[in-house]
């Protein structure tokens, strides 16, 4: 134990005026000494809180009394009256039973000298003492402190006057509620504190300690009328005396009480950090009660928030009203949210078959598609799930769309051939959807009805969304067989009705309406309609806004304005949207190939293509992923990769034999077959590739696509001459264009010129490219080879021709040799004529 001449071992700080930071505390004590100074009596009502400062005012009034001269009496039972010149000084008043009360309330109207009384003042409690004061006197309430004059009132504690910081202030306010007593007690502790303590875990246990004494003042009877405030149930005596199962009047005293303990604020919220205070001084089992009763008045008046019924529910609360509140809430809210609420509802006590395969739904549209396939799994197994048509059906939906985010269709596609024709007959468009995908067509067509397709008289109740799911299957099978242009009227329609109903905001798919339509329209060369439809439905709400928003990415990459492609697609990728299903890490894997590809930027494709093994390891083929395959098979060409791809290429063609090559679906693929064959220079199977397409050729898109093709073939095996006609090629150039394909169309025009025979034919054929070629078509390879846009970038970089060799590890004399094609084929009389084509074509951003 140290001396007692040894310094003590933390500074000492001295008590806060009670006037600091309090302007109500200074303005009473103002009062009491204008009448010391003047003789003139004054008569003081101070009201507040349990701790709110009034014992200190009273103090520091009797300090100035007393230096002033001026007796101070207190209020006994004695009848003596205090002597006329005393100071009458009362605190507490609120403790005195209401005879005392009233004996004071007579004694101060009475007592000609200075009065001074302090205490809780309460609504339906006696008043006499307060209207005695009030008669010819002031009254001043305190109230709680601001963070503000929490900083003011901490230079007062402070040995050296230095404040605590707003933002600890702040937490000190939170925590106390602004109290005077409890926050001294707090700033005490602060300025004792450590400089490497942690202020907020000190505030916090400092307070709870100084509010714990404070509960332990008060009645059972108090404490529980405010747990119930503080868990949510309001301070309605009717709601308070049903759950407490007490009497009005006892309820109303009680309140009051309550109301001047500091525990509520003036509009009766309480102070939520001393929840956890209250629950430890009533003990386990009361508040559990309590807890319990306060969620039995918010059930009744329709007041629990999701957060409280959610916390409701972890506290162990189960109760079939609360669970079905969760629910509720689940159905209207986002995804993520709907997992946690209708986790809260099983625990709650939510029927487990209905709420599991409720909340396999939310983590599929959440993308926690790991734990959807372990929920499902489990439901798939379970005899409430399989004994139930409705459950089962929902089930094997959630759970194929799960597998077909995670790549695995033809997972999905057996989950409709175990479901069988007659258990999926209620909800058929995602089974059709399902075995298309995978090319079971004869499956597919079994699983419709006569009336599915026909439009006859309906079995089932016609829901909109029966009728959406309708539209899809009718389009989707119809696409198989017809045109382009017919099946795409009913997935248009569909999809406009989920754009509009946002019924996909709640709803897992195998593949959504709008996506379909989407690629559909794609993939027949109506690129317009496609962008449409997918400007309309670009929401991020939406479960299939990554899709979507790719796509559109997609619509202008082959429109060939690459810089809105690019500017799309880093904001999908980049945003909260950014998503892990491989249908989309697929088609944004495609994209960066195209883009690259378009650019004639070998080195960016290279890079991107390094990103491919993994996906096209677990790839799937599928047919709403053939537009991307498409892509990456180009890719692959270009980079001597295609033995890479060749399983994922054999694939596709099978699946397209099995649907019986659709023109609709199969346009798009034997285009890109036929540009991988133009890319390796292969006339054989160039011809093979025109020959599929000639098939297809009733369709208009088909024709454009293989009159172009043919073009091709002739470029390939000859330079210009009679071979190739200009007219043609233009023509050929303009018809991609009118479908949408720009850069396509620039390419052939831009190709076809660097064959041309002479110079003016190049030269119209080159205007022709850029005319077609879009926006930033110019900035691609449909002009110049990959190695010559190279050359043509760093040439604009005004390097010499060493240099660019010792770039490109290529040498000056090369570098020569490519500029030279390059003035030939854009024309350039000079080097200055050069530069600025090159700049005008793009090839210097």
């Amino acid at each position: 134990m140290s001396s007692p001449t040894a310094p003590p071992s933390h500074p000492v700080h001295r008590a806060a005026p009670a006037t600091a930071g309090s302007p109500a505390a200074r303005a009473a004590l103002s009062r009491v000494q204008d009448g010391c100074t003047s003789g003139v009596p004054v008569r003081i009502w101070i009201g507040g809180t349990a701790s709110s400062g009034k014992s200190s005012v009273l103090a520091a009034a009797v300090d100035m009394f007393r230096g002033a001269g001026i007796i101070v009496r207190g209020f006994s039972d004695s009848s003596d009256d205090p002597p006329a010149a005393a100071a009458l000084v009362v605190d507490d008043v609120q403790a005195l039973d209401p005879d005392r009360r009233r004996r004071l309330a007579d004694l101060i109207r009475r007592h000609p000298g200075p009065v001074l009384v302090a205490g809780e003042t309460r609504d339906h409690d006696d008043a006499e003492v307060f209207d005695a004061v009030r008669l010819d006197g002031t009254t001043v309430s305190l109230a709680p402190l601001s963070t503000a004059q929490i900083v003011e009132r901490s230079t007062a504690i402070a040995p050296s006057g230095a404040a605590i910081t707003p933002a600890v202030a702040a937490v000190v306010r939170r925590r106390t509620g602004g109290l005077v007593g409890t926050v001294d007690v707090v700033l005490a502790a602060l300025m004792g504190a450590t400089p490497d303590a942690d202020s907020a875990e000190l505030v916090a246990r400092v307070a709870a300690g100084h509010q714990h004494r404070m509960a332990c003042r008060l009645d059972g009877t108090t404490l529980s009328v405010l747990a119930l405030a503080g868990l949510g149930a309001g301070t309605d005596t009717d709601s308070l005396s049903r759950a407490l199962h007490l009497d009005q009047p006892t309820v109303v005293g009680a309140l009051d009480r309550a109301r001047s303990s500091g525990f509520l604020s003036d509009g009766d919220s309480f102070l939520a950090p001393a929840l956890t205070v209250l629950a430890a001084v009533l003990g386990p089992e009361r508040f559990t009660a309590l807890r319990k009763a306060a969620l039995d008045v918010r059930l009744r008046h329709g007041t629990l928030t999701e957060a409280e019924a959610v916390g409701a529910a972890r506290a162990g609360l189960a109760d079939p009203r609360l669970a079905d509140l969760l629910v509720r809430y689940a159905g209207a809210g986002a995804p993520a949210t709907a997992v946690t609420l209708l986790d809260a509802a099983l625990t709650a006590g939510a029927d487990p078959a209905e709420t599991r395969v409720l909340l396999a739904e939310a983590l599929g549209l959440a993308g926690e598609t790991d734990r959807a396939v372990d929920l499902t799994d489990e439901l798939l197994a379970e005899p409430a799930v399989t004994a139930s048509p409705a459950l089962l059906e929902n089930t094997v939906r959630v759970a194929a769309a799960v597998a077909s985010a995670r790549g695995h269709h033809t997972h999905a596609a057996d989950l409709y051939r175990w479901l069988g024709t007659d258990r999926s007959a209620t909800d058929s468009a995602s089974a059709v959807v399902a075995l298309v995908a995978v090319g079971d067509r004869a499956a597919a067509e079994a699983v419709i009805s006569p009336h599915d397709v026909t439009g006859g008289a309906p079995t089932a109740t016609p829901t909109g969304a029966r009728n959406r799911g309708r539209l899809v299957a009718t389009g989707l099978l119809g696409s198989l067989s017809g045109s382009a242009a017919a099946a795409l009227g009913p997935l248009l329609r569909s999809a406009s009705g989920t754009v509009t109903a946002r019924a996909g905001a709640t709803r897992v798919d195998v593949e959504s309406p709008v996506v379909m339509a989407a690629l559909l329209a794609i993939h027949a060369g109506d690129l317009a309609a496609a962008r449409d439809l997918l400007e309309r439905a670009d929401d991020p709400a939406r479960p299939d806004a990554v899709r979507i928003g790719l796509l559109r990415a997609w619509t202008a990459m082959a429109a060939g304005d690459l810089s809105l492609a690019t500017e799309i697609l880093d904001e999908v990728t980049t945003s909260s949207r950014a998503s892990t299903a491989q249908a989309d890490r697929v088609l944004a894997f495609a994209l960066r190939l195209g883009m690259a590809r378009r650019r004639g930027d070998a080195g960016a494709l290279a890079a991107a293509w390094r990103l491919g093994p993994p996906l096209l390891a677990e790839l799937d083929v599928h047919l709403f992923g053939l537009l991307p395959l498409g892509e990456i098979r180009l890719a692959a060409d270009r980079l001597d990769e295609a033995a890479r791809v060749a399983r994922h290429v054999n694939a596709a063609d099978r699946l397209l034999a099995d649907l019986g090559d659709p023109p609709a679906w199969g346009t798009w693929w034997r285009w890109c077959g036929l540009q991988a064959a133009i890319l390796r220079a292969d006339a054989t199977d160039v011809d093979d590739h025109l020959r599929r397409l000639a098939a297809c050729s009733t369709d208009e898109f088909a024709a454009v696509l293989t009159a172009a093709g043919r073009i091709w073939r002739q470029l390939l095996t000859s330079d210009g001459g009679p071979g190739v006609d200009p007219a043609e090629v233009a023509d050929a150039a303009r018809d991609l264009e009118r479908f949408g394909l720009g850069w396509d169309a620039g390419r052939l025009a831009g190709e076809a010129a660097l064959r041309a025979g002479d110079t003016g034919t190049a030269t119209a054929l080159l205007q022709t490219a850029r005319t077609v070629a879009g926006p930033g078509g110019g900035d691609s390879d449909g002009v110049l080879t990959e190695r010559e846009a190279e050359v043509a970038r760093e040439l604009l970089q005004g390097l010499t021709y060493r240099e660019i060799g010792a770039r490109l590890f290529i040498s000056a004399k090369t570098v020569e040799h490519h500029v030279a094609r390059i003035r030939r084929r854009v024309d350039a009389g000079s080097r200055s004529e050069l530069l600025s084509t090159l700049r005008g074509l793009g090839y210097g951003n």
